[in-house]
Parts: structure tokens; C-alpha cells; sequence
């Protein structure tokens, strides 16, 4: 059942790709539909303009929310930080002090993958840069990345509250 208290939890389940479709789409509902059996539980979402063929769901433990509410818990906003890095290859590297670039949005659940092809969009990877040039590390809060030959810092990202 989906209630108010675990509405986070199960959006969180939804897989990636129907994140991305409902952030994508122009339709006014998002219908979630919690499965439970006895190994688990699994997210599946439907997204219509359709309110009255869905607006029993609640009956059965679902619900049917607007867009509107369901966009800001489907994204997290990530601070970008220009790096001043001290060093060498030989004797390794140190960040000296960071900057403020930028903020993006990345979607929740979001792969290294992701994260480096919204980087390119922004523009703030250039195009011709490919991903094994990169080392990226973190976890839900703080990513470092670095470039793979040397170890030198390049870039770090902060989850904004």
C-alpha cells in the first residue's frame, strides 16, 4: 500500500527509464503501482491526462498523483565544482581549492553513465572526452571525479539540500 509516509521510498523504486518518460512527458498524471509478493516488491507507473479511469486506484493500495508532484522527488540537484589541483604525476595530487561551477539536475538512482552524458550536455565535459579517460568515485552525496592516466582531480559534485 502507498501511503504519504513511504511515497519517497516507492518512487524511488521506480527504474530509471520511467523516470526519465515521466520528466519527459506532457501528460497530467502519473498513476504508481506498487506490486508486493513474497520475495519483494516491484514499481510500475502508467502516465495519462485520463484522471477519471484512474481515480480508483487508491481502492486497491496505488495512487494517482499529478506531474507536478511527482517531478520534484524524481530528481536531486548536484553543485559542480571547478577544482584547483596542486602536483604531479610522479608525486600524486592534492585539490588546493574548489569553486562553484554550476548546478544540475540528475535523475534519481541515477549511473555514472548518466551522470557523464548530462555532464556533456552542459557542456562542462567536452565532446571528445570519453568516459574511460575518467575515474568516478563517490556515493550519495559526494562525487569525485578524476582523470584515469594520473589520478588528477578534475571535477567534484555535491548534493544540494
Amino acid at each position: 500500500m502507498i501511503t504519504r509516509d513511504n511515497l519517497a521510498q516507492v518512487i524511488d523504486q521506480i527504474p530509471s527509464r520511467d523516470k526519465k518518460r515521466i520528466l519527459a512527458s506532457n501528460k497530467e498524471y502519473v498513476v504508481i503501482y506498487l506490486h508486493c509478493c513474497n520475495v519483494g516488491s516491484w514499481v510500475t507507473v502508467t502516465i495519462t491526462n485520463d484522471y477519471s479511469r484512474y481515480q480508483n486506484v487508491s481502492n486497491n493500495g496505488n495512487c494517482i498523483l499529478t506531474l507536478d508532484e511527482v517531478a520534484p522527488l524524481l530528481v536531486d540537484k548536484w553543485q559542480v565544482w571547478d577544482l584547483d589541483s596542486w602536483g604531479n604525476d610522479e608525486d600524486g595530487y592534492q585539490v588546493n581549492d574548489r569553486y562553484k561551477w554550476v548546478s544540475i539536475e540528475l535523475v534519481r538512482g541515477f549511473s555514472y553513465r548518466d551522470l557523464f552524458k548530462e555532464l556533456k550536455a552542459q557542456n562542462i565535459i567536452k565532446k571528445h572526452v570519453k568516459l574511460k579517460q575518467l575515474a568516478i568515485d563517490g556515493d550519495d552525496i559526494f562525487i569525485s571525479i578524476d582523470l584515469a592516466k594520473n589520478g588528477k582531480p578534475f571535477f567534484q559534485l555535491t548534493k544540494e539540500e
